[in-house]
């Protein structure tokens, strides 16, 4: 489990305060802006070693302590944690590791393949021990490696792959061509790895090689009738032993030696007529032959042929096989191989392929019902509402078996298209966000089913969910929430999922917070545990029996919505506690307390201490505005705010008819459900209004807006507002009414 001890200069976040309490399950309100992505992406680099930079603040530090566990880990100490965000939007990318294998691994399929894949082990098995006993000098591997590194190497070009070792040797044995001749002249270790590694192939068949490989071919590989040469004594043979005999004065009187050829006795004059014939049956003519020689001299001449021209040119037989270099490394390896061994190879290489086979003919009918992956599918399913895409494994067989890693992709619905970009297919948001969900569940269950502790962090994971989707997240949540190797922590703009959630967790078992960031951004967690009244609506109740003035007040727009819920807006009720939420020039300013206590008296409501009926009520609303502003507001008092949201609207409103009074025109009749507004429109139009009057209203009616009354009860736009805000436009509206004495 994490907790964040400190957090700053991270992602435009200056100071992140109050997180040092986070636990097991946490869910945290957050208004747009607020940093909630700024955290969650932060603590997912941080995971992963990546940058946190401050991008919005050039040349500030970075510093964090994330707590895991009671080991701190900081900038200076890395210790590892698991992340797992999600935030619908963003692609969830999932990697192709052999730990989604649990999920996807079929009993029953790898019950079924089981012996079969012993019998592959074997075969493999006895390949290996093959090749280690006919490479005994460099073949074993050391550090617990099956081979050594350059005879791994030769294995991998003629497999074709450089996977793990049982795939490695099943390639191996069924690229080598066992039935291939061997080459005539012997081979030995040192010889082959010359031969046979990645440089010598990419030299050989490099166009210009390759060419004066094939020329030469023809050449020393040209059939003569010939009583001097043979297979085993090439052209280049007699001219090596030609210029032997020159530099040896072999035939000097003094020398006393003796040419047999045929078992004829030759001499200097003739031995230099049959050289001159010999090289005029192969060649034709001295152009041929300097062609010959040219061949030779470019396969030499260069740094990065020449080891390999080396190893060549000193055996002709190895040159001239050389021309096709993949049939040649084919007979490197049958010669270095001894025929018993070669016949070990291929019984092996058929045990093989027969199992191959098997395994082949139940693709076709393949039952993995049996894994997690099913039932993972089973529940999204249910839970979640879409029909536009299929999650499919690419490799479905081999995964399922075990014999690979799964390669998960996305189908459209029915088909098997792979979905690379859904918005090109017209998802919506919320098909989107639960296109990507998808992989976050199937990353969370690799966690759960691999026993890893993991902190799951939400970011907005509902926005644009309808409420089936909203509530199948939590659905699948409350599978998680008692596993003690798993941490939750949610930031939701959504107050019902914010509500919903900690309800489905349980009130005593969740840490509630609310979240604000102020403008030097420093970014708050508020606990908001000890206020009931934001989960149960009931709470209110216990308000009306003793309540504080700010309670009291609160109180009106609550009311005004049940009965509406029990009558409608034509209600005389209705109507007499519009007048408290709403400005009326000819009626707010001798307004009592007298009809709004009758109909909450009715209702059980009690006047506070302090309250009389004869007073009036602009100035309780304005007594109570100074008694919150002269002391420190808490965030998660909703009392508080909402008073502060009633005064914002009610003298946003006197302001204007102020204004549009003081211009010299009369207050029309407005529509009381856009009355604000209007109100603002007519001033404009007249210019009642300075720039600075219109931009603080602007921002007035945003924060509570006329039509507040069928808003959550008219409490969730306030806790989308931190209290400076409120505070700051209280003030300055507070400051403008004084022109009129209330």
């Amino acid at each position: 489990m994490i907790k964040i001890n400190k957090f700053e200069n991270i992602f435009g976040i200056k100071q992140l305060r109050g997180a040092d309490s986070l636990g097991k399950l946490n869910v945290i309100y957050a208004p747009n802006g607020t940093a909630k992505s700024s955290i969650s992406d932060a603590l997912e680099n941080i995971s992963s070693k990546e940058s946190v930079d401050d991008v919005y603040r050039s040349g500030s530090i970075p510093s964090y302590e994330i707590d895991i566990n009671g080991n701190i880990c900081d900038e200076n100490n890395f210790i590892p944690f698991n992340i797992i965000k999600y935030c619908g939007v963003e692609e969830f990318k999932l990697g192709d590791g052999g730990d989604y294998q649990g999920i996807v691994i079929s009993p029953k399929m790898a019950n079924k393949v089981s012996t079969i894949q012993k019998n592959i082990k074997q075969s493999v098995s006895t390949i290996a021990n093959i090749l280690q006993a006919c490479f005994s000098k460099k073949g074993k591997g050391r550090d617990g490696d099956l081979f050594s590194k350059s005879l791994r190497e030769a294995i991998e070009i003629v497999a074709k792959t450089a996977e793990n070792d049982d795939t490695l040797l099943i390639g191996f044995a069924n690229n080598l061509q066992t039935s291939i001749k061997p080459l005539s002249t012997a081979i030995d270790e040192d010889t082959f790895y010359k031969l046979v590694n990645v440089k010598a192939v990419d030299t050989a068949t490099k166009p210009e090689v390759k060419q004066h490989l094939n020329e030469y071919a023809l050449i020393v590989n040209k059939k003569i009738a010939s009583n001097v040469l043979d297979d085993d004594f090439k052209i280049d043979n007699l001219n090596s032993f030609s210029n032997h005999i020159k530099e040896d004065k072999y035939f000097d009187a003094a020398n006393k030696r003796k040419l047999f050829i045929n078992n004829k006795e030759i001499g200097s004059a003739e031995f230099e007529e049959i050289v001159k014939e010999q090289n005029d049956l192969i060649y034709g003519d001295d152009e041929t032959k300097r062609q010959y020689e040219e061949c030779k001299s470019v396969l030499t001449k260069n740094k990065a042929t020449n080891d390999l021209a080396n190893t060549l040119l000193s055996d002709p037989v190895l040159l001239s096989h050389a021309s096709n270099y993949a049939e040649f490394i084919n007979e490197l390896f049958v010669t270095i191989i001894d025929a018993a061994s070669l016949k070990l190879l291929e019984a092996e290489k058929a045990k093989i392929s027969i199992e191959q086979a098997k395994l082949e003919s139940m693709k076709s009918s393949i039952d993995d019902s049996d894994n997690a992956l099913s039932k993972i599918w089973s529940n999204f399913e249910s839970r979640f509402a879409f029909d536009k895409f299929d999650l499919k494994i690419r490799n479905r067989f081999d995964a399922v078996i075990g014999f690979d890693v799964p390669h998960f992709i996305k189908c459209i619905k029915g088909t098997d298209v792979e979905i690379d970009n859904p918005s090109e297919l017209r998802f919506s948001t919320g098909e989107i966000r639960t296109f990507n969900l998808i992989n976050a569940i199937i990353e969370i269950e690799r966690a759960r089913l691999s026993n890893q502790e993991v902190t799951i962090v939400l970011d907005d994971a509902v926005d644009s969910f309808d409420y089936k989707n909203k509530y199948g997240i939590i659905n699948y949540l409350l599978e998680l929430k008692d596993n003690p190797k798993i941490q939750i922590i949610i930031f939701t703009h959504n107050f019902d999922f914010y509500r919903s959630s900690i309800l489905a967790f349980g009130k005593g078992n969740t840490n509630q917070y609310f979240m604000y960031k102020d403008s030097g951004g420093v970014v708050t967690l508020f606990d908001s545990s000890n206020k009931k009244y934001y989960l149960e609506v009931g709470k209110f109740n216990e308000w009306k029996h003793s309540p504080t003035k700010a309670q009291y007040f609160s109180l009106v727009p609550f009311f005004r919505n049940v009965l509406q819920l029990e009558s409608n807006s034509s209600n005389t009720d209705v109507i007499i506690l519009d007048s408290y939420l709403h400005y009326d020039d000819t009626l707010s300013t001798s307004l009592d307390l007298s009809s709004l206590n009758t109909v909450l008296s009715a209702r059980g409501c009690n006047l506070p201490s302090g309250l009389s009926l004869s007073d009036k009520y602009l100035q309780d609303i304005d007594n109570e505005i100074s008694r919150i502003l002269s002391s420190a507001i808490h965030e998660t008092d909703l009392e508080e705010k909402l008073v502060l949201g009633i005064y914002i609207r009610l003298f946003s409103e006197r302001l204007l008819c102020k204004k549009i009074i003081s211009s010299g025109h009369s207050l029309p009749i407005v529509n009381p459900y856009n009355k604000t507004k209007e109100l603002m429109n007519i001033a404009i139009a007249n210019n009642c209004l300075d720039s600075d009057e219109i931009s603080l209203l602007l921002e007035a009616s945003v924060i509570a807006p006329s039509y507040v009354h069928a808003n959550s009860f008219m409490y969730e736009p306030l806790i989308d507002v931190d209290s400076k805000t409120l505070v700051r436009i209280t003030n300055r509206l507070k400051s403008l009414n004084l022109t009129w004495a209330l």
